[in-house]
């Protein structure tokens, strides 16, 4: 076997987008706007789009069950049973949205606590499956299981995946020698979870919702004297990397993209910095299709 007889070049694929975003950022919103989604829900997103038409709206997988072990319910087998059927029956839609990871990762927990309680049945995810947070790298391997899936469906069915998830915030330490901390923004999840979206992912975007602080005083020495009032606007931007931006040290992209991006009403910007939907894979696409 020649190994340089299977040389291949790069091929211009759907995305892998994680979009994280705090609660009432738009992140559903602006996932409803990528080409033709069907949304996987972790939690409520149809209330989302209620207001427009029926022909205007998305598609929605039933919501995900909690699991039960009484009644063989698991969360984790209906998201692969609905993968699954995306990659093997025949539909038109190109992209596939998670509602979030941010849930479902809690979903997954309450599995693990459900199939492995810790002792004296406790409900606690950090007693379960043995304690010493065995439980954590469960719910890791099954985030990956269902990357992996996903990744099926990306390649069988030329479909975009987007991730969507709840900002969380951490404090950490500029320097071990140092006694200051500042805040740094993730996914709100176990680090073991978070760590595998942010690697895989082609960009983490963080979805932020523009404020501004009214009225806050400083004296001569830097001192608060009042502490002002935050408003929040109807302004968003996406944050696509770390450079230069305070907090966001896991934002990336692997796309050429702007290090702020803003997001006008009823408009998705993503698309237009992404081979795979601008001119550059237009043709590839249709050869694709036309195959299939």
């Amino acid at each position: 076997m020649s190994y340089l007889s299977k040389v291949e070049k790069a091929t211009i694929k759907p995305p892998m987008i994680t979009i994280p975003g705090f609660p009432g950022a738009g992140k559903t919103t602006l996932a409803g706007l990528f080409p033709d989604p069907i949304f996987i829900q972790a939690e409520d997103a149809v209330t989302v789009f209620e207001s427009l038409p029926i022909d205007n709206q998305p598609a929605f997988f039933p919501k995900l069950p909690k699991a039960n072990k009484d009644k063989n319910i698991s969360t984790k087998t209906v998201l692969l049973d609905q993968l699954r059927e995306l990659a093997t029956e025949n539909h038109n839609y190109k992209t596939v949205v998670i509602d979030t990871i941010t849930s479902l990762n809690l979903l997954l927990e309450q599995e693990v606590v459900e199939l492995w309680p810790g002792k004296d049945d406790s409900q606690s995810v950090q007693d379960a499956a043995g304690g010493f947070q065995k439980a954590y790298d469960i719910v890791a391997n099954w985030h990956s299981e269902i990357i992996k899936a996903c990744n099926f469906v990306r390649e069988k069915r030329n479909m975009g995946i987007v991730f969507l998830a709840h900002t969380g915030d951490r404090k950490i330490k500029n320097h071990p020698e140092l006694s200051g901390e500042y805040n740094v923004y993730g996914l709100n999840m176990h680090q073991k979870s978070e760590k595998i979206y942010i690697n895989l992912s082609d960009a983490v975007l963080y979805l932020k919702q523009l404020e501004y602080t009214q009225g806050h005083e400083s004296g001569k020495k830097g001192e608060t004297i009042k502490r002002g009032r935050i408003t929040k606007t109807s302004e968003r931007i996406l944050i696509t990397a770390s450079d230069g931006v305070i907090g966001y040290v896991n934002a990336k992209t692997r796309y050429d993209m702007p290090l702020e991006i803003e997001v006008p009403k009823n408009t998705n910007p993503i698309l237009q910095y992404i081979p795979f939907y601008n001119n550059v894979g237009k043709s590839e696409i249709e050869t694709k299709e036309a195959q299939e």
